[in-house]
C-alpha cells in the first residue's frame, strides 16, 4: 500500500497549531487571571495526548503485515514499514528520503523474487506512465484510490519484487492534499 503522505510533517504541524493556539489562550486568559502554571500545565497535557496518537498511528504502521510506504508530493519517500522494507530486503532508514522513482526498473529484462525471468519493455513504461497521470489526476482533484498498481522495485540482491499497490492521497482539515 502507498499513501502519499508525511506523518512527521503532520505531527510537526500539528505541534506549531498547539503552541500557537496555546500562546493565544494564554494571552486571552491571562487577561481573566488563569496562571502561567495552569497554561503550562495544559500545555503539557496536551503535548502528551499528541505523542500518545503519534505512538499509535506509528504503531499501526509497524504492526500491519502489508507493505506501507508514505510518499511526500514531490515523490519523496518519508517512511516505510518494516514489511514493506523487508520485501525488498533493506531497512526502512535504506528507503526513507529516496525518491520513489529510483525503487524499481522501467526497462530490462530481470530474474524476480519469485524465480520468474522478467522482461520489462515499452508497454510496461506505458503502463507505469498510465499509472502516474492516474495519480496525478488524483492529487489535482483531492480523491481517489488507485488499487491493483503493478510495479516491480529493486531487491537489494538485484531481483526484482512484483508489487500490488494501492495508492490513496491523503488530505489536510481543509480538504486539500498533502500527500
Amino acid at each position: 500500500m502507498v499513501v502519499i503522505t508525511d506523518l512527521r510533517e503532520t505531527v510537526q504541524a500539528a505541534r506549531e497549531l498547539q503552541a500557537l493556539t496555546l500562546e493565544n489562550q494564554g494571552y486571552r486568559e491571562s487577561a481573566s487571571g488563569k496562571q502561567p502554571d495552569e497554561i503550562m500545565a495544559e500545555k503539557l497535557r496536551l503535548e502528551r495526548e499528541l505523542n500518545g496518537l503519534r505512538s499509535v498511528v506509528e504503531g499501526v504502521l509497524e504492526s500491519c503485515g502489508d507493505g506501507i510506504l508514505l510518499v511526500d508530493l514531490g515523490g519523496t519517500i518519508r517512511q516505510v514499514n518494516e514489511s514493506f522494507a523487508a520485501m525488498l530486503g533493506m531497512s526502512p532508514e535504506e528507503l526513507a528520503g529516496k525518491k520513489s522513482y529510483e525503487l524499481g526498473p522501467l526497462l530490462g529484462e530481470f530474474v524476480s523474487t519469485t524465480g520468474e525471468h522478467v522482461v520489462l519493455d515499452q508497454s510496461y513504461c506505458d503502463y507505469q506512465t498510465s499509472r502516474i497521470e492516474a495519480m496525478q489526476d488524483m492529487l489535482d482533484s483531492g480523491q481517489g484510490i488507485i488499487d491493483g498498481w503493478d510495479l516491480y522495485a529493486y531487491h537489494r540482491d538485484g531481483r526484482v519484487v512484483p508489487l500490488d499497490l494501492t495508492v490513496s492521497i491523503r488530505k489536510t482539515s481543509t480538504g486539500n492534499a498533502a500527500g
